[in-house]
């Protein structure tokens, strides 16, 4: 029989330690920020982040986006209003066909580029909350407990 895995979660302290990590005074500390608070809110894969289109976030009333998964398969969640005024400042000026986050060069974000922003800040956080400290944080293998 194969061993199960354990699906890791983060408490509120530590959600809130690796929010708090990005520089919000920077414009990539503000995108890094929102894309932090996008995992979190919706629960997307690092892949459904990087390729998220304008096109597909609804800001207005009762704000949702669409976000598409494996299979080919859409799911819609809704958006925190936080995480849509994050949002909202990231994507001013863009089209509807772009990406919303993109790299330091403008280039569209990978998966890799949006796991090492998570690696990056969690080592980060994790300098402040000790329970952080060992944990392997990930936005595919760490679940963010909303307790």
């Amino acid at each position: 029989m194969a061993a199960k895995t354990v699906i890791g979660y983060l408490d509120k302290p530590e959600v809130e330690a690796l929010l708090r990590a990005p520089d919000r005074r920077t414009s990539l500390g503000s995108r890094d920020h929102a894309l932090l608070l996008f995992l979190y809110n919706s629960g997307a894969r690092a892949d459904e982040a990087a390729s998220l289109r304008v096109s597909n976030l609804h800001l207005g009333t009762s704000p949702s986006v669409r976000i598409l998964g494996k299979g080919n398969k859409w799911r819609v969640c809704p958006l925190w209003p936080v995480t849509v005024a994050a949002l909202r400042s990231l994507i001013a000026g863009k089209g509807s066909d772009d990406q919303v986050f993109r790299g330091r060069t403008g280039e569209p974000m990978t998966r890799f580029g949006v796991y090492r922003i998570v690696t990056t800040y969690a080592t980060e956080a994790a300098k402040r909350v000790e329970s952080m400290r060992g944990k392997r944080v990930s936005p595919s293998v760490s679940v963010l407990n909303r307790r």
